[in-house]
């Protein structure tokens, strides 16, 4: 592993202190012994063990540094329950994550209904032992930093003292690890240890491979409501929340109440959108190798059936519907009638709020909202794609499952902008004075950079990228900025609002041998 490699790190100065000082190290953080106080999980309690919302006491994080240096994890805790969470995750590692094996033992001894997780890279099974001891209800096993055997050691010392074993994934090949144990309590991780990047439509890739009975978890990058309805969409019955409750508590009872509808709503849709371009993702990827997948690819702008199917057959992910006026702007009734012969999920475009020149709402733009909503409700469309200037923070409150098209005027812009967008993934399109989309311009190099540099200082996220696409032009845009999706419309029309056959096969061919 790489000097780079952050759990690495982690885990090498984990067993130095394991070498040091044993896996109790209470009395070096000045816990005495007569203060512990055992986890009482068992039976019952173990299986109704996390409910819909974990929140985590900590204190900072690799990637973030300080979170909140000074936190009393009595209090924190305290106003978790008042909140409404339904356990709580307490980090004991002390040199990346400011943790202390005191905080569970003052946790437990003022909530003893409260049920605790110990988060923390356990590799002992004297780890479990203590875990028990300052009374934690459950522990966190971390697939990646342990090898099967002592995975399944450390599992049969949890069930031995009655704690839950939260087993904790992030990749297919852990999930293969981890099968032959069938755990009944998984996290899949949105973050990479390794890296500390998130990606939150990780759990809805991984999910379908978790094929034993078990209750999922998702773990990392929650802090909008929007975050949660990804979670629950990808059929995650439970969050475990950290740096987002640590800064703001508020946020925990809108967090709550959407898991609680987690069980009631699977299923409630038979392509659910973020689920979809996981899965899908994750297919090119199996199908081309690593680094060799193409993006996934939408095409927007249909007006007709013929070119949608086309479109489809020639490889198509997505398929765009504009509902905003617009030449291109598809006939009243397309989505109902197509959604039937496709395979491939409909996307509607809307324009919300002041047009772009800044002269008001236009009636046709909140009519074709309305619209939308009204075929995303009936299943007709899988999501709905927002420009506009409108903020994209709350985009929930306007349709779901959604995005936000953004359109940067420079470097500062699209920080801003991106910034303020919830959710998994933002569309970045070419920048127009007068036009919402739909122009051919290609997005400029100075903003691209910027949006990649953002990215990874965000430590999520992946490029979406719309804006002057044709078959001459993608090869090098995919080498270039490495986009996880690119739209793509008016480079491939032979008029306006018509695609060419011809332009969309040398579209896909480009896209097969770039």
């Amino acid at each position: 592993m790489t000097g780079g490699d952050i759990l690495s790190r982690i885990v090498a100065r984990r067993r130095e202190r394991l070498r040091g000082t044993g896996p109790d190290d209470g009395p070096l953080q000045g816990l005495d012994r007569e203060l512990y106080a055992r986890g009482r999980l068992g039976g019952d309690q173990i299986r109704a063990f996390p409910g819909p919302l974990i929140c985590e006491v900590k204190r900072r994080s690799p990637s973030r540094g300080d979170i909140k240096a000074n936190l009393n994890p009595l209090e924190q805790a305290k106003t978790y329950f008042r909140k409404g969470a339904s356990a709580v995750s307490v980090l004991t590692e002390q040199d990346h994550f400011g943790g202390a094996l005191a905080d569970i033992v003052s946790v437990r001894r003022a909530l003893p209904d409260l049920p605790i997780l110990r988060k923390d890279f356990l590799l002992e099974p004297e780890d479990v032992a203590v875990s028990w001891n300052l009374g934690a209800d459950a522990v966190l096993l971390i697939a990646g930093v342990l090898s099967f055997d002592a995975l399944a050691r450390l599992m049969e010392e949890a069930r031995r003292f009655g704690l839950a074993a939260l087993v904790e994934v992030h990749t297919r090949e852990e999930v293969e690890k981890i099968r032959p144990l069938a755990p009944a309590l998984v996290g899949i991780n949105c973050r990479d240890l390794r890296t500390f990047q998130v990606d939150l439509l990780r759990p809805a890739e991984l999910m379908d491979y978790v094929d034993w009975p078990a209750k999922i978890v998702f773990e990392s990058g929650i802090f909008t409501r929007e975050d949660a309805l990804v979670a629950r969409e990808s059929g995650c019955s439970s969050l475990l929340v950290g740096e987002a409750a640590v800064r703001d508590p508020h946020c925990i009872p809108a967090l709550a109440a959407v898991m609680s509808k987690a069980s009631s709503d699977r299923g409630a849709r038979p392509v659910p959108f973020w689920r979809y371009c996981a899965r899908r993702r994750a297919h090119r990827v199996v199908a081309a190798g690593p680094g060799r997948a193409r993006p996934l690819v939408k095409i927007c702008g249909i007006t007709n059936g013929e070119d949608a199917l086309l479109a489809q057959d020639l490889g198509a992910d997505i398929l765009g519907l504009v509902y905003a006026e617009s030449p291109r702007r598809a006939p009243e009734g397309l989505a109902r009638e197509m959604a039937g012969l496709l395979s491939v999920p409909l996307v509607g475009v809307v324009v919300e709020g002041p047009e772009p020149a800044g002269f008001g709402a236009n009636p046709a733009n909140a009519r074709g909202l309305e619209q939308a909503r009204k075929d995303l409700e009936e299943g007709a469309l899988a999501a709905i794609q927002f420009h506009g200037q409108s903020s994209g923070e709350n985009i929930s409150s306007l349709a779901w499952p959604a995005f936000k098209a953004v359109r940067p005027s420079s470097p500062q812009d699209a920080r801003h902008l991106l910034s303020r967008c919830a959710g998994p993934r933002v569309l970045v399109d070419a920048y127009d004075r007068h036009r919402s989309g739909g122009t051919g311009t290609a997005v400029s190099e100075e903003v691209l950079a910027a949006v990649c540099d953002l990215f990874g200082e965000r430590f999520r996220g992946a490029l979406w990228l719309a804006g002057g696409l044709s078959p001459d032009t993608v090869g090098a845009v995919i080498e270039r900025w490495h986009p996880e999706l690119i739209d793509a419309s008016s480079r491939l029309e032979e008029r306006v609002g018509k695609k060419s056959g011809q332009l969309l096969e040398s579209f896909f061919r480009a896209l097969e041998t770039g």
